[in-house]
C-alpha cells in the first residue's frame, strides 16, 4: 500500500473512531466494591470497544507517520502514565487507579491520533456524532424512556425508577435524555463540544459562502441546540454562552470581523431556539433554571456538601500525593462511613476532585504535562479565538461537574481537544 493511501485511509479510520466515542459499548470484568459488597460505576472495570479501536487507530498512524513521531510528545504523556501508575502505590483502592491508568491511556491515544489529522477531520466528525446523540436525545424525551442494548451500550432509564435524572413538576417525574452516555450532563458536554465543531467546521470550508454549507451550519447547529436543551443540563447552557461571549470579544478584539459574522449568527439562532425549545418543552429549560424548586435545592445543597467534604479529605500527606487516581469514593467511604454504595458520589468540582485524587504533586505534574503537549496558536489570529472560546467552554463545565475528569468520555474529551487546539495552531490557511 502506498504511502498516501495509507494516509487516507489511516485519517478515514480516525475520523470514524472520533465518531464513535460517545457509544459505550464495553465488556465489564469485574466490580470493585465500596461497602459491603455494593459496587459503583466509577468502580466497574471495563474494556470499552472503543479502546481497541483507538488503540488500532494509533498504531495504524505510527506507522502511516514515520517522520513525524517527534510532533507526538510522547516523552511527556509516557511521564504522566508513569506516574499514574506509581500514584496507584498508596491508592486507597489500587485495583480501580490501575483502571483508571487504562483509561487515561485510552483517552491519551485520542490525543495521539488527533494529532496526525488536520483539524476539519476532528470538527466533522465530532459535529456529525454530536447530531446523531441530538436525534436520540429528542426520541428520548419524546418517548420518555432509554431503551437498554447490550450491543450498543445502552442501559435502561425509566423515570418511574428511583435514581434516574428526572425533572419533577406538578405532571410528575420527567426524564432527561442520556444519548448512548451515561449521564444527561456527559451527554450535554459533548453537544456542546459538537456545536462549537460545527461552528468551526463551517469556518473551515472553504465554500462557506454558498448556501449549501451555510444551510447545514444552521440545522447542524439548530439540532444540537435542541438536544443539549432536552438534557436540562444549566452547565451546558452556561458553557455554551461562555463560548460565544468569550469567542465574540476576543474576535472583535483582534478585528476578526468574519469571524465575529459568524458568531453573533449562533447568538441569534441561540437565542430562536431557545424560545422554540422552552415552547416544545412546555417551559421546562425555564423551570430548569429556577432554583428556588425542592430538587434544585436538594441539588444545590448536595453539591456544597460534597465540596465540604473534599475538603476533608485534603490532610497530610494525601494534601501532597493525593488519595488515588480515580478513587475518591473509596477514601470517602473510608473518612465518612455508614452510608449506602450510590449515597457516595465524586464531588461536583473537576479542579477539587483532581486535587484531592493527584495531591498538589500530581496535580502540578499534570499542568506540566499539558503545557508541553499542546500547541497554542499564534496571539490573536483566528484560530487563537477559536480555542480560547473552546478551552473557556470545557473550563465553565469543570466548575459544576466532574464527569471530564471521573469517566472515560470526558477524559477523551479533554486529551481530544488538547489535539484540535494543537491542530488549530499548525494547520495552513489554505486547509
Amino acid at each position: 500500500m502506498s504511502t498516501t493511501s495509507l494516509h487516507r485511509w489511516s485519517t478515514r479510520f480516525v475520523w470514524l473512531v472520533i465518531f464513535l466515542l460517545p457509544w459505550q459499548t464495553r465488556w465489564i470484568i469485574h466490580i470493585v466494591p465500596v461497602v459491603q459488597n455494593q459496587g459503583s460505576e466509577y468502580g466497574t472495570i471495563s474494556l470499552y470497544v472503543t479502546m481497541i479501536l483507538v488503540a488500532m487507530a494509533g498504531l495504524l498512524c505510527w506507522y502511516g507517520h514515520q517522520g513525524k513521531k517527534n510532533i507526538l510528545q510522547a516523552r511527556w504523556l509516557l511521564l504522566w502514565l508513569m506516574w499514574l501508575a506509581f500514584a496507584a502505590i498508596w491508592s486507597t483502592s489500587p485495583m480501580v487507579s490501575w483502571y483508571y491508568l487504562l483509561l487515561t491511556f485510552g483517552a491519551i491515544l485520542y490525543y495521539l491520533i488527533g494529532r496526525t489529522v488536520k483539524p476539519i477531520v476532528i470538527a466533522s466528525s465530532l459535529a456529525i456524532t454530536g447530531c446523531v446523540q441530538a436525534m436520540m436525545a429528542l426520541w428520548q424525551w419524546t418517548v420518555a424512556y432509554v431503551y437498554p442494548n447490550t450491543w450498543l451500550g445502552l442501559a435502561e432509564h425509566d423515570p418511574l425508577v428511583q435514581g434516574q435524572s428526572v425533572i419533577i413538576t406538578s405532571a410528575g417525574r420527567i426524564l432527561r435524555a442520556y444519548g448512548s452516555l451515561p449521564h444527561p450532563n456527559i451527554l450535554a458536554g459533548l453537544l456542546v463540544v459538537s456545536i462549537m465543531s460545527v461552528t468551526i467546521w463551517y469556518w473551515l470550508d472553504r465554500h462557506r459562502e454558498k448556501p449549501r454549507p451555510t444551510i447545514l451550519f444552521i440545522v447542524a447547529s439548530a439540532l444540537l441546540f435542541l438536544g443539549l436543551f432536552v438534557t436540562f443540563s444549566r452547565a451546558g447552557l452556561l458553557a455554551i454562552v461562555v463560548w460565544l461571549v468569550v469567542i465574540l470579544a476576543s474576535s472583535l478584539w483582534s478585528h476578526h470581523w468574519k469571524l465575529a459574522q459568524v458568531i453573533r449568527s449562533s447568538i441569534i439562532l441561540l437565542l430562536l431556539m431557545i424560545i422554540s425549545g422552552n415552547y416544545i418543552t412546555q417551559g421546562l429549560i425555564l423551570h430548569r433554571a429556577d432554583m428556588t424548586e425542592r430538587l434544585e435545592i436538594v441539588s444545590a445543597a448536595e453539591r456544597v456538601a460534597g465540596w465540604g467534604e473534599a475538603v476533608g479529605l485534603l490532610f497530610f500527606p494525601q494534601i501532597l500525593i493525593g488519595v488515588g487516581p480515580g478513587a475518591y469514593i473509596w477514601a470517602a467511604a473510608e473518612q465518612f462511613p455508614g452510608r449506602q454504595s450510590y449515597q457516595y458520589q465524586p464531588t461536583h468540582l473537576s479542579y477539587l476532585l483532581a486535587l484531592v485524587e493527584l495531591g498538589l504533586i500530581g496535580l502540578w505534574l499534570l499542568i506540566v504535562v499539558i503545557t508541553n503537549t499542546i500547541v497554542w496558536p499564534k496571539l490573536k489570529t483566528e484560530e487563537w479565538c477559536l480555542a480560547l472560546g473552546w478551552i473557556a467552554a470545557l473550563v465553565t463545565f469543570g466548575f459544576f461537574d466532574h464527569w471530564l475528569w471521573s469517566s472515560y468520555a470526558g477524559l477523551s474529551i479533554i486529551w481530544l481537544s488538547l489535539a484540535f487546539i494543537s491542530g488549530l495552531a499548525t494547520h495552513k490557511k489554505g486547509r
